[in-house]
């Protein structure tokens, strides 16, 4: 058995939507479509783009990303388009976003079908790291505060900056601005000849250019340092607006807002900011309607149940789990990332080899989808006294009557079975295999210890 839902084995720039080894392919949120417009927008329209695919943790960003990424090559476009796939976070250690980039992209230019020629990579490379110098040596760290860490950075790179380049003779600054300038227009050519491919007997006739967009996905922008996402974003907008290059962000637009108010103050209309950088933004979860995002993470959990092995016995346990996660009071709809949560949390327990009866299986799935999903209110309920109603703490909601009523039944039974009549109490045993829980007065306590506590899920 897994302890968490292993990684899905995308072969990046390979496989798409309807590749995988299971019934759905990767495609198990059926969000093809969706990948079929996006292609659409990008591949019809020439001027400079920047596209966030927005989104919410645990929405699936990054995994639509890397199946788009391989159907987007594979389709009609590919042979035309050199798609870049660049994890931001990954990269974040980093203080120059645009040489990471850069060097993903000469990376990928190995695998088009129609190679880039030696001249263009030299020139990109070689012109890289001096624009990189002066974007961020000089213009974001004294004017804007793009990459330096903190205020005594802030002041160090402006006193370093303005001092040296005061105190040299004229013409050495003048120089210096001049290879700055180069530099940059330089690389720009570069971006433009990526951009525009010949046929050898076009290239000695300097004849008949051909158009070869250029794709490039950023994903994980929002859980990048502020400073960094921040500096990506600068270069998005100054070095890379050439035509026929194209950017898809996967991002939460929301986080990422955030990130600008962490770096300027929370006075900035940071919604208003990044208005500045991104062109269209695409919500992958309103690509749904709510029906289908229910089901779309119901699908989800029986194949992360299969995938984490879960061992025989546990069968109605991750049954009720289920029932609970859809009843569960949120400020949103459930995540894919809140169904690895709760089967995380339950992962751990040491008994999950044994069979549970159906009184257990309701009050730990409960436990845990509150531990997992709202830990809060799971420590309340875990210290509560005796004589609290379990289902104020609960707060499930469209449970139906049925539920609800062995819900009841349970815990009437638990607290004090003598409130119940001889039926209910009979059906009680029966919930309970005729081994009801004693000492009920910690019954909550004791179930979340057994079976909860050896780990929180936020470590996974």
């Amino acid at each position: 058995m897994r302890r968490t839902m292993p990684e899905p084995k995308i072969k990046l720039y390979e496989e798409g939507f309807n590749d995988g080894p299971s019934e759905n392919k990767h495609d198990q949120l059926g969000r093809k479509k969706t990948g079929e417009r996006l292609s659409g927008i990008v591949e019809s329209i020439s001027e400079p783009l920047v596209i966030a695919v927005d989104g919410a943790w645990g929405s699936g960003k990054t995994h639509f990303l890397k199946c788009w990424v391989g159907e987007h090559i594979k389709s009609k476009h590919g042979r035309d388009t050199q798609t870049v796939y660049f994890d931001a976070f990954k990269n974040d250690f980093l203080d120059d976003p645009l040489i990471a980039l850069t060097a993903e992209i000469i990376e990928s230019s190995k695998r088009t079908t129609t190679p880039t020629p030696t001249k263009i990579i030299s020139k990109i490379r070689e012109s890289a790291p001096k624009v990189g110098r002066s974007l961020f040596r000089v213009g974001v760290a004294v004017a804007t505060a793009g990459v330096v860490q903190n205020a005594d950075e802030i002041g160090d790179a402006a006193a370093a900056t303005i001092g040296g380049e005061v105190s040299s003779t004229a013409d050495e600054f003048w120089k210096r601005e001049d290879d700055k300038r180069q530099a940059m227009s330089a690389f720009r050519e570069g971006l433009i000849e990526l951009t525009h491919t010949r046929t050898v007997k076009e290239e000695e006739s300097k004849a008949g250019e051909r158009f070869r967009k250029l794709i490039i996905v950023v994903d994980e922008l929002d859980r990048c340092r502020p400073d960094y996402a921040l500096a990506l974003l600068e270069v998005i907008k100054h070095v890379f607006n050439v035509e026929g290059i194209h950017f898809v962000l996967g991002v939460n637009l929301s986080e990422l807002q955030n990130s600008v108010r962490a770096r300027y103050g929370a006075s900035i209309d940071a919604e208003t900011y990044l208005q500045k950088f991104i062109t269209l933004s695409m919500d992958i979860e309103g690509q749904s309607d709510r029906t289908q995002l229910q089901q779309n993470w119901q699908r989800y959990y029986d194949y992360c149940c299969e995938k984490m092995e879960f061992p025989e016995g546990s069968e109605i346990l991750l049954e009720r789990l289920k029932e609970h996660l859809e009843c569960v009071k949120l400020e949103r709809t459930v995540t894919l990332r809140d169904v690895e949560r709760t089967l995380t949390a339950i992962a751990t327990s040491p008994s999950l080899s044994s069979a549970f009866n159906s009184g257990y299986a309701i009050v730990l799935s409960a436990l845990t989808v509150l531990k997992a999903l709202r830990p809060n209110d799971y420590k309340k309920l875990r210290y509560a006294a005796t004589s609290a109603r379990w289902l104020k703490h609960f707060e499930f909601q469209r449970l139906d009557d049925r539920f609800l009523e062995t819900f009841e039944i349970i815990e009437t039974f638990v607290v004090d079975r003598n409130l119940l009549t001889q039926e209910q109490e009979q059906r009680g045993f029966a919930l309970f295999d005729n081994f009801p829980p004693l000492n009920s007065r910690n019954f909550l306590r004791k179930l979340s210890d057994d079976h909860l506590e050896a780990f929180d899920p936020l470590q996974f």
